[in-house]
């Protein structure tokens, strides 16, 4: 058996000493890492990586593999058979991190929305936020989800209301508008109200 093939290296790490397997598995690291943290950085959207990223997620999969190769729970022939079993790993790790951080309120896509909610903003948060941020490509995209998303829980005079403020509006403005013809404290009251509706939304989904 070669001294540095792979199957030497699984062998080791497989039965070897305390020393023999850190080197072993430290050889499969370094021969197969690169590749693989291009792999999960592929499956990992990017709101996801905020809080893990790609190297968490291998890592994570790299010592699970250890683990279990030094309990016997794979068999393993060739280079080949490890190559597609540290995939399907990396993979299934970056899928339960997506998972996971989809969950209620760890749901790393309301995360620019609850910072508006979290500094005490008085209009809806999703509207504040659409005129307080700069998104990039995949914030904007996010956004236009829970925006359509909110403003379907709307009836027709609030959610109309809603899309004035959302395309910039103040409430002065909308107040003398001829679609709204009100005052400004009605406007504010209506704001409000919608406010609550989504926030009542929120607290029945936890």
């Amino acid at each position: 058996m070669a001294e540095h093939s792979i199957t030497h290296f699984l062998e080791l790490l497989r039965s070897g000493s305390d020393s023999q397997a850190q080197k072993a598995a430290q050889a499969v690291w370094d021969r197969y890492s690169r590749q693989l943290l291009e792999l999960a950085r592929r499956h990992l959207e990017s709101r996801a990586r905020v809080r893990e990223d790609e190297e968490d997620v291998l890592q994570d999969a790299y010592k699970s593999f250890v683990i279990r190769l030094q309990r016997g729970e794979y068999t393993i022939e060739d280079r080949f058979d490890l190559w597609r079993l540290l995939v399907r790993m990396t993979e299934n790790k970056a899928r339960n991190v997506i998972a996971k951080h989809r969950k209620l309120k760890r749901d790393y896509r309301r995360e620019v929305l609850t910072k508006a909610r979290d500094g005490g903003q008085s209009a809806p948060t999703v509207l504040e936020l659409a005129q307080a941020i700069e998104p990039t490509p995949d914030d904007a995209a996010i956004l236009a989800e829970e925006a359509a998303r909110r403003l379907a829980m709307l009836p027709e005079d609030l959610r109309r209301l809603a899309l004035r403020k959302l395309e910039g509006f103040t409430e002065q403005e909308l107040a003398g508008a001829k679609m709204m013809d009100c005052s400004v404290r009605t406007v504010e009251r209506k704001l409000r109200r919608i406010r609550a509706i989504w926030e009542a939304a929120d607290a029945a989904e936890m």
